[in-house]
């Protein structure tokens, strides 16, 4: 099993990622807070430093971008490559703030499929780096999730992970990955994070498997699918 560090707004970022890198266990991959493309994007002095190859030594970082425009994200895309030396980035589909849904990017976006999917057909014919995707399973409704998922199998990503954990009484963290290999379940092995010894105040593996468990709706959806 991989792990990856959850893309945290105004936690995350890269003096935190060195930080934990250091004196914890290093995750596989570090997702950043979102960059917000915009037409002739020039990245802010906090957004070089985020992805500054001097300020994330010795670290597997995947910019994320948020955005809902083509264009966009192929030239941020771009910039991330050739001034930056990135391979991957990720999309932003899971954001639920009122600001960023209001313009139809986030999660927002999610509420148009037929744009959504021309979006997809634009940049995973053009960008010539790898994309992963950050989504939730819809908008309002629980019918949206097949529609969304037929997108998703349209385009170099073969499952889609969702998880809401509880971190304290008080809220929740929610994030979402897509994986073309992984299983968080099947290739889940307690023992090894065992092996880490850091001690946590609420994870245990058992809260893993939990956080990870399919609604009945979804697993009914993801067996047609699979018959299909």
């Amino acid at each position: 099993m991989k792990d990856y560090m959850a893309p945290m707004e105004g936690v995350t970022n890269y003096i935190y990622r060195n930080a934990y890198h250091q004196f914890y266990h290093p995750m596989d991959k570090y997702f950043t807070p979102f960059i917000s493309a915009k037409p002739n994007k020039r990245f802010s002095d906090k957004e070089i430093r985020e992805v500054s190859p001097e300020n994330n030594k010795g670290m597997y970082v995947v910019p994320q971008i948020l955005t809902n425009n083509g264009d966009d994200f192929l030239e941020t895309a771009r910039i991330l490559k050739e001034d930056f030396g990135y391979k991957e980035v990720n999309l932003n589909l899971g954001c639920p703030s009122g600001t960023v849904t209001a313009k139809g990017k986030g999660a927002g976006f999610l509420g148009e499929p037929e744009k959504l999917k021309k979006f997809f057909d634009r940049i995973f014919s053009e960008c010539e780096m790898e994309i992963s995707v950050k989504t939730r399973i819809g908008t309002d409704y629980e019918e949206d999730w097949e529609a969304l998922l037929n997108i998703y199998k349209s385009f170099p990503i073969s499952r889609v992970y969702q998880a809401s954990i509880p971190t304290c009484p008080a809220g929740y963290w929610m994030f979402g990955f897509a994986s073309k290999k992984y299983h968080p379940l099947r290739d889940f092995n307690p023992e090894r994070w065992k092996k880490r010894g850091i001690k946590t105040w609420y994870y245990t593996p058992n809260l893993h498997r939990g956080a990870f468990m399919l609604p009945k709706y979804i697993e009914d959806l993801l067996k047609e699918e699979e018959n299909i």
